[in-house]
């Protein structure tokens, strides 16, 4: 707020028959786009924030989760970072946290600039991620390091009166994995009018688990040098160790794939509930 942007935002929306909605999201969500029916959901509502959720899914792992503060019986935005690894079972958990942050969080700027007040600033709570200094690098990855960060979405614990809105699956489309984005080169996806990836007709949202072998874009391209496997008709597939997947293979049902073996090995055919041991 320092740099008047916000109130420069506020005062250009507010002369719209918009008023002062707006929607900011991660741009590693594909499927954040424009909804109106959800901004309707806002203005009807008429609190500072409202975040979007959805029913989790078990690759839903890495990102935040709502939560009831026992210290405040608030709603509040937690993420894995923030779990201590005692609590990691638990923060897993589908049947206690069972609605997942889509990072599309939706703001009245009226009510935000409230909140905010004088200060400019909303005290977010810090995350810390451990890290390598170089990710890249397997033999030489170089001292651990902390990332120090806040996000947006964590604005619910610092404002009072936010709300949530379960939307469905199409809303949250993640790329922040190269087991999501697996998924998401194959055919279980399409381009949708609003040219955001919906499932293909037909198909139903494939659970794509590469283990750290495929860890960067890269490692993963080498595994798929004809293209991703067929998905369309694939509920979870789980591939351990390091594959080159044959032209026109076909993935139906779950399938888990083992190498355990130095070397790459190639994987082919129609693989329908089934292991494979190469």
């Amino acid at each position: 707020r320092d740099h008047g942007n916000l109130d420069a935002v506020h005062d250009a929306e507010h002369a719209k028959v918009h008023r002062c909605a707006k929607i900011v999201s991660n741009s590693d969500n594909l499927g954040a786009t424009m909804n109106f029916r959800v901004l309707g959901v806002v203005h009807r509502m008429q609190v500072p924030m409202i975040t979007e959720m959805i029913k989790r899914s078990e690759d839903d792992q890495k990102g935040s989760h709502v939560a009831m503060s026992k210290a405040t019986n608030r709603l509040v935005l937690r993420d894995n970072a923030q779990c201590a690894p005692e609590d990691e079972a638990e923060f897993q958990s589908l049947r206690k946290h069972p609605f997942w942050n889509t990072n599309n969080q939706w703001f009245n700027l009226q009510m935000l600039r409230d909140a905010i007040g004088p200060t400019g600033v909303l005290p977010l709570p810090l995350i810390v991620y451990k890290k390598n200094m170089d990710p890249l690098s397997t033999e030489n990855p170089g001292p651990k390091v902390f990332q120090l960060e806040t996000a947006l979405g964590t604005a619910m614990n610092a404002i009072l009166g936010c709300g949530t809105v379960c939307v469905t699956i199409e809303r949250f489309t993640p790329v922040t994995t190269c087991s999501q984005l697996f998924a998401l080169r194959s055919d279980a996806y399409v381009i949708g009018d609003g040219f955001a990836p919906i499932l293909a007709p037909g198909a139903r949202k494939p659970i794509i688990f590469l283990d750290d072998n495929y860890k960067m874009v890269s490692d993963m391209e080498a595994a798929i040098p004809f293209g991703v496997p067929s998905l369309r008709e694939c509920r979870k597939l789980t591939v351990k160790g390091k594959v080159r997947f044959a032209p026109g293979t076909v993935i139906k049902g779950n399938v888990v794939i083992t190498n355990s073996s130095p070397d790459v090995k190639e994987v082919g055919g129609v693989l329908e509930n089934t292991t494979v041991e190469l």
